[in-house]
């Protein structure tokens, strides 16, 4: 069984994120990232399988960050579409953030693994629209959340359709009473 060291993940972690942005995704290698961080190259491979997985990690913390604004913008929206904006703009936040290192890693890097995981960022901001849907009284509609995640999604990533989407939440949802944009 190899020997664990304490801190040694969220010290790669930490230099790997450090590197990537300053750096660039090419120039990051698990040789490098281990030296930075005044380790064996097996010493990395105890915490992260190969780079691809190191950078989803990272980008695992940032998404967390995101996730926590949604719920929050979620606890405090005026109407649906309050909210199914903040959720948008923490999406496109995050987006932003990594929208080089996507470029950079191509089809096989870090923008695979994220692809792969789309399914799974669904149902995560399914599950907060769905909160945002039954706490503006629309409890009998929670089963478009799914849809809903699925369209703030491509929204974020594809500014061109916030119009439309903003349009379609707006018809499918408008403010009951109490609620106010």
């Amino acid at each position: 069984m190899p020997k664990i060291i304490e801190g040694v993940r969220e010290n790669i972690l930490e230099t790997a994120k450090k590197m990537l942005f300053t750096e660039g995704y090419q120039s990051i290698s698990i040789r490098s990232v281990a030296k930075s961080c005044g380790i064996a190259t097996g010493t990395f491979y105890n915490y992260f399988e190969n780079k691809e997985v190191l950078i989803a990690s990272i980008m695992v913390q940032d998404w967390q960050i995101a996730l926590s604004k949604m719920e929050k913008v979620v606890s405090k929206a005026t109407c649906v579409w309050n909210g199914m904006e903040g959720i948008y703009q923490a999406i496109k936040d995050f987006v932003e953030i990594y929208d080089n290192i996507w470029k950079q890693s191509g089809p096989t890097g870090a923008s695979a693994i994220t692809m792969e995981r789309h399914h799974f960022l669904c149902q995560q901001i399914g599950g907060i629209v769905e909160i945002l849907l039954c706490n503006k009284g629309y409890e009998e509609k929670k089963d478009f959340a799914i849809f809903l995640a699925e369209n703030v999604l491509s929204s974020a990533t594809k500014t061109y359709l916030l119009p439309q989407f903003k349009e379609m939440v707006e018809t499918m949802f408008p403010p009951r009473g109490g609620d106010h944009e």
